[in-house]
């Protein structure tokens, strides 16, 4: 799961330079991320997730074997209510699950 905090920290390690949350918030939206939201109702998920299966997995996987790259999943086994800086934001050309 990817929140602000998380990108700040990669930004930082990555290019040796500090960014406050709010800032990256408004750059990674920029960059194509929205904040990410459930879909409620078994039917819908399930119907999104066979969709998100057949046609986009493949291209990632594809795209990661290209590269050499792994595949992580997570899951989102708790819930609680906080701030947007600390939701996790997803691809906007992602299906929501």
């Amino acid at each position: 799961m990817w929140t602000l905090a998380i990108f700040c920290e990669l930004i930082g390690r990555e290019f040796g330079i500090k960014l406050g949350e709010v800032l990256v918030g408004r750059l990674i939206k920029r960059l194509g991320f929205t904040l990410h939201h459930t879909v409620s109702g078994l039917e819908s998920k399930s119907r999104v997730v066979d969709q998100w299966r057949t046609d986009k997995y493949l291209k990632i996987a594809a795209r990661a074997k290209r590269e050499g790259a792994l595949i992580f999943f997570t899951d989102e086994s708790t819930s609680v209510q906080t701030t947007t800086l600390a939701k996790p934001w997803e691809s906007v050309d992602e299906p929501r699950l």
